[in-house]
């Protein structure tokens, strides 16, 4: 099939908004006589005028040529091999194209769900292989055109979400799809096609089928860039949040305990980017904290608080397999949101509880809330400010502290060391007089 070829005079993307390393790998690739594709959500981005996440490059060459390039590269995956190219702070993962297998490796026909993994293959099938029309455009390095096998740039231009193939096969083929067009959906504002939506509602349950940490994963993305508030609400009205959330469903299906649980995730999304822990915990929490003060209402601290917590995030944890550091971190940071409310037990010592660990996230999650029901939030902020400032933690970690609660960090003072000395001197220098005696 011959695709649609955009040239670079026809479409807005740019190379200074591809990330260095990624055009390194790119040009690499292509120096050395292969197929060099940017793909995915980052051409999607690119086109929409954001800021990718990540990027992943796509390539002719197989896996143990794509090491022999790169020093710092490492072969990851057991049946189907991909490379990440590793620099300082990041990866970018490189794969061969690959296209779907004739098997999927079930001995029951009616088992749609892919159990082996892709096979080589051309550009034309590693495109068909993907999932959505938006996800489905190259970026060619060669001549900086983009490269549509699937209808992309068409959905693009009408911010339509639509399924590469029939939704109902793909949505079997790889239940975790649903979750990601919530994402994407959430995310880009794109509408999801009619079968999309149908889809969705008929095969949800399926998405349980798939390993717990896969579906772990699109979760926490759901909550972690800037749009958790359409993607949760996007979740109950697809009924995906009666499977992976029904813990939560009365807080977002009663319209008076839906407007907290909303504020609460706008918040997250509207929380400076740079200044906010967005961990798992904080996002988690974040997101349980209506059903956690519903069940601990009354409650005092102690032993029986937290069973209530735990006994609260437990069927979730056991159903994705949510490891144990970060139930037990959620449970810490959900308790100690008793230190920031008005009443405090007579044993508190603020000093000591800006030393725990979970400190920083419990006031990142403190600040999400506090706002909307605390009316003396600006004397509460006040006063954690000062606790801050007089506690034994560095200026680098009191500074960080305070941008979470949307204080500006101290000014340093510049140390001139000599300068003001010898400008003292110059300055009462020439208009002094010499003394006689000196003459």
């Amino acid at each position: 099939m011959d695709p649609v070829i955009l040239p670079r005079s026809k479409h807005p993307v740019s190379r200074a908004n591809i990330d260095n390393d990624a055009l390194k790998v790119l040009y690499r690739l292509h120096q050395h006589g292969y197929l060099a594709y940017l793909v995915g959500g980052s051409v999607r981005d690119l086109l929409l005028g954001r800021n990718p996440k990540d990027f992943d490059v796509v390539t002719d060459a197989r896996p143990n040529q794509i090491k022999h390039l790169f020093k710092n590269a490492y072969l990851v995956g057991r049946r189907f091999r991909l490379v990440h190219v590793i620099f300082r702070n990041k990866y970018i993962e490189t794969s061969t194209f690959r296209r779907c297998p004739e098997n999927n490796g079930s001995d029951n026909e009616n088992d749609l769900m892919l159990r082996r993994e892709n096979e080589f293959g051309t550009p034309y099938e590693d495109a068909k292989r993907r999932d959505f029309t938006i996800n489905g455009l190259f970026y060619n390095i060669a001549d900086y055109s983009i490269i549509d096998y699937v209808g992309g740039l068409k959905d693009l231009e009408t911010r339509t979400l639509r399924c590469i193939g029939d939704p109902c096969i793909r949505f079997q083929e790889d239940p975790v799809r649903m979750v990601r067009a919530v994402r994407i959906s959430g995310r880009t504002g794109f509408t999801p096609a009619r079968d999309v939506v149908s889809s969705i509602h008929k095969y949800g349950d399926q998405v349980l089928r798939c390993a717990k940490a896969r579906n772990l994963e699109e979760i926490l993305q759901l909550l972690r860039y800037n749009a958790a508030d359409s993607s949760i609400k996007m979740l109950r009205d697809t009924g995906l949040m009666q499977v992976i959330f029904p813990e939560i469903l009365e807080h977002w299906t009663n319209s008076e305990k839906e407007k907290r649980s909303s504020a609460i995730l706008n918040a997250l999304d509207n929380a400076t980017q740079n200044n906010f822990p967005r961990t798992p915990p904080v996002l988690l929490a974040a997101l349980f904290l209506p059903a956690v003060e519903e069940a601990t209402s009354g409650f005092q601290s102690g032993e029986h608080l937290r069973k209530e917590v735990e006994d609260t995030l437990q069927p979730f944890a056991s159903r994705f397999q949510l490891p144990r550091r970060f139930f037990d971190r959620i449970t810490q940071i959900c308790i100690a949101q008793r230190w920031f409310q008005s009443k405090k037990h007579k044993r508190f010592r603020p000093s000591s509880f800006i030393k725990r660990v979970f400190f920083e996230e419990s006031l990142a999650l403190a600040s999400l809330y506090l706002p909307l029901d605390d009316g003396n939030w600006q004397s509460n902020r006040d006063k954690w400010r000062s606790r801050i400032l007089s506690s034994d933690l560095s200026s680098k970690e009191q500074d960080h502290l305070l941008r979470i609660l949307n204080f500006r960090p101290r000014r340093k003072n510049r140390r001139r060391g000599n300068r003001h000395y010898s400008n003292r001197k110059n300055r009462s220098g020439p208009n002094k007089q010499p003394s006689q005696d000196t003459v």
